[in-house]
């Protein structure tokens, strides 16, 4: 699971600003807390989305702060993301990915497109083949207090 901690601040007209110490383009709102933090989802996702879409790097969650919220990452976006981070520390293209999986490259796009639904067999032999292993743990829900 890929979480990023996120601020929580009450705004001046009563809503909830919400922003990221690692994804410095993201600011959203909510009514409450409850609404900043669904927000909070989407506009991470849609941060992430965006990196992968233009080439630009990925910064790893912090650690969270004190008063700080930690938001998921939907899984498949986090298999999706650690198939591009892999991508990019070992220098391959989509295009050699591609020919390495025996796939068309417009396969590899789309399997990195946050926006597609991609079969988790398709990650998991792209992570293989450039030297990763999927890993999907369940666990028991922490509840924020």
């Amino acid at each position: 699971m890929v979480a990023y901690p996120v601020a929580l601040r009450r705004d001046d007209n009563g809503t909830y600003l919400v922003t990221s110490r690692d994804l410095d383009e993201l600011a959203t709102f909510g009514k409450d807390k409850e609404d900043a933090a669904r927000k909070a989802e989407r506009a991470i996702i849609a941060a992430v989305a965006a990196r992968i879409r233009h080439g630009r790097d990925i910064p790893p969650p912090s650690a969270p702060r004190r008063g700080e919220a930690l938001v998921a990452l939907p899984t498949l976006l986090s298999a999706k993301m650690a198939v591009y981070l892999a991508m990019r520390a070992k220098r391959v293209s989509q295009n050699r990915l591609a020919k390495e999986l025996g796939m068309d490259a417009r396969q590899v796009r789309r399997m990195l497109d946050p926006t597609v639904s991609t079969h988790f067999d398709d990650l998991d032999r792209a992570l293989r083949a450039l030297g990763k292993q999927l890993k999907i743990e369940i666990v028991d829900r922490q509840l924020a207090a």
